[in-house]
């Protein structure tokens, strides 16, 4: 039992990760030409519809360690249908693995087109929880989110947060490059961790892949 709960919890954890980053900043307007930082086999799996992932981790201390996410993904929609899914907190829940609750604490409008909220997310699966804190800023202008972690309200197992999307036009699509950095108080073998970190990474950018579709439907009719 201890095994199988000890995986849970595992799981957990970076289930919670790919929600940061699913929930992160958007660092560039969408739709805005960049250079493409990937080389010619990692466009090519892009077209296949794979994901192109990586880990990086460094152990901190002896209770803590920095876990960077890397995952991308070619989103054959247009910037509309990308910008009308991050709009939506509300249906996070329906999508987002182990999450149990999402509640906006705080929804502020500094200016009639900028919006400022503070989203408490948890995760449970048996006895195990996790919990953290988001804020979220709003640019309904520019098209752009920014999402860090608020280290004022509770949180267990997350130090700090820095997470980021973003967007590199491309074909007919969009291409989704995920990132989080992600200070634990954890220390997992790296065998373990990758092979949670990249399974859950990839669920989440499914997730998101789908819902572009779903919603890309739903704007057509």
């Amino acid at each position: 039992m201890g095994g199988i709960k000890k995986r849970l919890w595992e799981g957990m954890i970076y289930a919670a990760i790919a929600c940061i980053v699913s929930l992160g900043l958007v660092a560039a307007s969408i739709g805005e030409v960049r250079e493409l930082p990937f080389s010619p086999e990692e466009l090519a799996r892009l077209e296949r519809g794979k994901v192109v992932f990586s880990l990086v981790e460094t152990r901190i201390s002896d209770d803590k360690q920095s876990s960077v996410l890397t995952g991308s993904v070619l989103i054959r929609h247009p910037p509309e249908v990308i910008w009308e899914v991050l709009n939506h907190t509300e249906r996070e829940k329906e999508w987002i693995p182990y999450l149990k609750e999402s509640t906006v604490v705080s929804d502020k409008w500094p200016t009639p087109s900028t919006r400022v909220t503070v989203t408490d997310y948890k995760f449970s699966a048996y006895t195990i929880k996790v919990y953290y804190s988001l804020v979220r800023e709003y640019d309904y202008e520019a098209k752009t989110i920014k999402a860090y972690m608020d280290r004022t309200r509770p949180h267990k197992y997350f130090v700090d947060i820095q997470a980021g999307w973003n967007f590199y036009p491309y074909q007919d699509g969009i291409i989704f490059q995920y990132y989080s950095d992600s200070k634990l108080t954890v220390n997992l073998p790296k065998f373990i961790s990758r092979r949670l970190a990249k399974r859950q990474l990839a669920a989440g950018i499914a997730a998101v892949r789908k819902r572009c579709d779903y919603i890309a439907e739903e704007m057509r009719h």
